[in-house]
């Protein structure tokens, strides 16, 4: 199926929604969006398909697209028959996509025929993070299809006992005069409040306390006059 599917793109059987007479280079390919290939034909010509119309004019009308990947070169709109004797789906361990921002559509192997398919399920990426790695793994980023090697980008939520796992901006006041500020990284940065007045206001600042609602200066950093 998937070395066909490669061969229909390139033979120019489409279902176009538009088309653009600028030039291109065949094979290239794009998704607009999760639903809408953009790729070069075999003329130089850029074709915009619709994925789900794609599968059913090229497959008929079992098979659906699991959304578009510009990276899958041989199927690109992951045409898939959806079917089982016209009742239940069925699908193979690496059929994986996001459906938005929020929900991620996985095989389940548990709830399979054999060793070798399942059915399709659909999770929000918290919901799957736990479903599939275990409890203390959460989704701070939701689905995003180009990270293909951890779509819901699943992450350890602690290390150590202590919290790893935060949204940038977040900060929290702590005992012994320190503060745990989130990075870019999703992990908090630990500081000691008087060590981080004199890092970023010089020699003699002092900390008048934390607090996390000051957030330009958590540690209220001041030189005494």
């Amino acid at each position: 199926m998937a070395s066909g599917l490669g061969l229909l793109l390139g033979a120019g059987c489409t279902v176009p929604l538009e088309e653009n007479p600028d030039v291109c280079t065949t094979g290239d390919a794009m998704c607009r969006d999760v639903d809408t290939l953009v790729f070069c034909d075999e003329n130089h010509v850029r074709q915009v398909v619709d994925c789900n119309d794609y599968c059913v004019a090229n497959y008929g009308v079992d098979w659906t697209s699991h959304g578009c990947s510009a990276e899958n070169a041989d199927n690109r709109c992951q045409c898939d028959y959806d079917q089982i004797d016209g009742m239940i789906a069925q699908c193979y361990p690496d059929e994986i996509y996001c459906q938005d921002e929020e929900y991620i559509t996985y095989c389940d192997m548990t709830q399979g025929y054999g060793d070798f398919t399942g059915t399709p399920a659909t999770l929000t990426c918290d919901q799957y993070c736990k479903t599939t790695l275990g409890p203390d793994y959460s989704s701070y980023l939701g689905c995003t299809a180009d990270n293909t090697g951890n779509l819901c980008n699943c992450e350890y939520d602690m290390i150590d006992g202590d919290i790893a796992e935060c949204v940038p901006s977040d900060i929290l006041c702590m005992d012994g005069g320190q503060v745990a500020i989130c990075n870019d990284s999703y992990y908090y940065d630990y500081f000691n409040c008087t060590d981080k007045c004199v890092t970023d206001q010089g020699e003699g600042a002092i900390s008048l306390g934390c607090d996390p609602a000051v957030t330009e200066d958590p540690c209220q950093c001041v030189i005494p006059e």
